[in-house]
C-alpha cells in the first residue's frame, strides 16, 4: 500500500481553498489532515521523502493507520522519531522476535550493547474537559489572560495520562518479548502538538516528570521552584481531581529511563531533519534503575536533575 492514496489529486499550493475542501469531502473516510497534506505538493513530497527513508522500520500497517481519522498526527510522530534516529547516526534494530510478541516502536543499541527501546505516543485533547479545545481562529484580535498555574492544571493530566498508560500498560507486555533484556532502557517519546496551544513552554514536562512547580522568591533574595507530588486539575465543569506528578521521583517509574517530548507535528523547511531533531527535548530519569547516559542519544535538548539531599536542580546538558 502507498502512503498517500493515489486517487488524491495533487494541487498547487496556490490552489483555491475550495479545491482542498472538495478533496476532504470526497475522501471523507480518511483523516482530513491526511487528505490535505497528501494533496498539497509542498507538504506531500517532504513527508514522502521521510517515509521512504523510514519505511523498513515502521509498522507494516503504517500506511493504513495514517489514513484513519484522528491518527495522522500520531503516525507522523513515529515518522519524526525514526527520521531523527537515522539522520543522527543511530542504527535502528529490526524485529527478531515473532509477531506474537509485543514490541516498542523502535530499538537502538547503547554503547555497552544493551537495547534502548523507544515507544511513541501522542497526548490527545481530554474528552472529559480538563484540556480546553483550541480556540477558533477569527479575524478579531483576542487577548489571553490564563495564569501559568491554570495552564499547568489543564495540560499536566494529559501528559501524565499519556505516559502512565504507555508505561504501566505496555511495558509489562514488552518485557515478555525475548528481545527485551533486564538491563535494557525504556524511553517514551511524547508528542504534545494536540495540546500545545494550552502549554506554557516546558513547564508542563518539568512538573510531570520532576515535580517542579512555579517559582518562589523570599525577601532575602533566596529563590527556587515549588515541589509537587500531586497537582490539582480542574475540569471545565468545575470538578477538581488530583493528578500524580514527579514521576521520575517515584520508585514505580524506575524502569522509565527517559522521556522525549516535542510540540512539533512535522516540518517542511529546507533542513527538515535538523529542525525536527532540534525540536525534541530529552529528559533523563535520575532515579532510573538502568541509568541512561546523555551521550547515548545523539540529538535534542537534554535535561537531567541533580539532587544533593533535599535540594534538586534541573540542568540543561551540553
Amino acid at each position: 500500500m502507498e502512503l498517500f492514496d493515489k486517487n488524491i489529486s495533487i494541487l498547487d499550493d496556490h490552489a483555491d481553498q475550495s479545491e482542498f475542501e472538495a478533496l476532504k469531502k470526497k475522501f471523507s473516510q480518511y483523516d482530513p489532515t491526511y487528505v490535505f497534506n497528501g494533496s498539497a505538493s509542498s507538504r506531500r513530497e517532504p513527508i514522502l521523502n521521510a517515509y521512504e527513508k523510514c519505511a523498513e522500520y515502521l509498522d507494516e500497517d503504517f500506511c493504513s493507520q495514517i489514513r484513519i481519522p484522528g491518527k495522522f498526527i500520531d503516525r507522523l510522530w513515529e515518522l519524526q522519531i525514526c527520521l531523527a534516529l537515522l539522520s543522527n547516526g543511530h542504527d535502528i534494530i529490526k524485529r527478531t522476535s515473532g509477531r506474537d510478541y509485543a514490541r516498542p516502536d523502535f530499538c537502538i543499541k547503547s554503547s555497552d550493547g544493551s537495547n534502548i527501546w523507544i515507544e511513541a505516543v501522542t497526548a490527545d485533547l481530554d474528552k472529559h474537559g480538563i484540556v480546553p479545545k483550541k480556540e477558533e481562529i477569527t479575524s478579531e484580535p483576542t487577548v489571553r489572560t490564563r495564569n501559568i498555574s491554570d495552564t499547568l492544571k489543564n495540560t499536566s493530566p494529559r501528559v501524565t495520562n499519556s505516559l502512565v498508560v504507555k508505561f504501566l500498560d505496555k511495558l509489562p507486555k514488552y518485557k515478555n518479548n525475548p528481545e527485551f533484556k533486564e538491563n535494557d532502557h525504556f524511553i517514551i517519546a511524547l508528542n504534545n502538538h494536540k495540546i500545545s496551544h494550552a502549554k506554557t513552554g516546558l513547564k508542563t514536562e518539568e512538573l510531570v516528570l520532576y515535580g517542579m512547580g512555579l517559582q518562589w522568591i523570599k525577601q532575602s533574595g533566596e529563590s527556587g521552584r515549588h515541589f509537587h507530588w500531586i497537582t490539582e486539575a480542574e475540569k471545565q465543569d468545575g470538578t477538581k481531581v488530583d493528578i500524580e506528578v514527579a514521576l521520575f521521583h517515584r520508585p514505580e517509574y524506575q524502569e522509565l529511563s527517559a522521556v522525549i517530548s516535542s510540540d512539533l507535528w512535522f516540518d517542511f523547511g529546507s533542513d527538515i531533519e535538523s529542525r525536527i531533531s532540534g525540536s525534541m527535548n530529552i529528559y533523563f530519569n535520575h532515579n532510573a534503575k538502568n541509568i541512561l547516559a546523555n551521550n547515548e542519544i545523539f540529538f535534542g535538548n537534554k535535561y537531567n536533575m541533580i539532587c544533593e539531599g533535599d535540594f534538586c536542580k534541573l540542568e540543561k546538558l551540553q
